[in-house]
């Protein structure tokens, strides 16, 4: 008993000391929380957010499909759907054997089923592309993987389950967009081009959502300028991107008058300009 006791204290240790940690399951997220209502309204919005993510999943390129099957298979797992998680999760791993979140989902799934070995080869597998384990393993830098576990990560926090109210929703957004600066400081000049350009089109969407909820808010305009400029690079880069899907719709967004209601530094007068369109809009810096 004691040498458990001390194994998961240094478990929690090593735990305490990571930066990141890999999977979806220790995500503060409400959907790994007991529900906060009737069981039947979270399973009723648990599936309303699947056959969303199903629908984005035909929309999404290259690795960026990665995170939306990371977070189907959570939702498959809450809703009790445990061969349906082992499946989603394993095929990551198979078509993508760096993927960290893919690798503890699984262990996390194979915990649940009692196949304790099983969870344990996924234990390791964490450890070696983390760069804990002895080894190389083989799956590229530790450093890459770590960002492309957090934009997985931040991907999943739009997503989560009973938000009451824009405060939940609002921190759910700057949760992700959080997880994104961490994932672009972790992978720096590593990620791919075209990558990185997918993870840009994520957080503009995360900042046009945020816009859309300041808006409402009387006096918020000099707090909206900051989303504003931050969405119209984003945007702007995107539209650099090979992906059809990405820069198109970038290109509409930037091309449609006021989709932001964009904002600009007060005229010496007092009054705030309005632009015609994102695509004319010129940051302020």
């Amino acid at each position: 008993m004691e040498e458990s006791g001390a194994a998961e204290e240094d478990i929690d240790a090593l735990i305490d000391g990571m930066e990141y940690i890999p999977g979806h399951f220790h995500l503060p997220l409400h959907l790994n929380c007991e529900p906060r209502g009737p069981a039947e309204l979270r399973r009723r919005d648990t599936r309303l957010k699947r056959h969303s993510l199903q629908a984005e999943l035909e929309a999404e390129p290259g690795a960026q499909q990665y995170a939306v099957r990371n977070l189907l298979g959570l939702l498959a797992f809450h809703l009790d759907e445990l061969d349906r998680a082992e499946e989603t999760f394993r095929s990551v791993c198979e078509e993508q054997p760096g993927n960290l979140n893919a690798w503890a989902n699984l262990g996390c799934v194979y915990d649940r089923l009692k196949r304790e070995g099983e969870g344990a080869e996924c234990v390791e597998k964490v450890s070696a592309l983390m760069g804990l384990g002895p080894g190389d393993s083989g799956q590229g830098n530790p450093r890459l993987l770590a960002a492309r576990c957090l934009a997985e990560q931040a991907y999943a926090h739009p997503y989560d389950v009973e938000l009451d109210g824009e405060d939940e929703h609002r921190e759910r957004l700057m949760s992700a967009i959080a997880l994104y600066d961490k994932a672009f400081e972790y992978g720096g000049q590593e990620i791919p081009l075209e990558e990185k350009r997918s993870w840009y089109f994520k957080m503009a969407t995360l900042y046009i959502r945020l816009d859309g909820m300041l808006k409402k808010e009387e006096g918020s305009d000099y707090k909206r300028l900051s989303h504003f400029n931050k969405a119209l690079k984003l945007l702007h880069e995107t539209l650099k991107c090979e992906s059809l899907h990405y820069k198109g719709t970038a290109a509409v967004w930037l091309s449609t008058p006021h989709p932001l209601h964009p904002v600009s530094p007060p005229r010496p007068n007092g009054t705030l300009p309005q632009h015609s369109s994102l695509l004319g809009a010129p940051a302020v810096l």
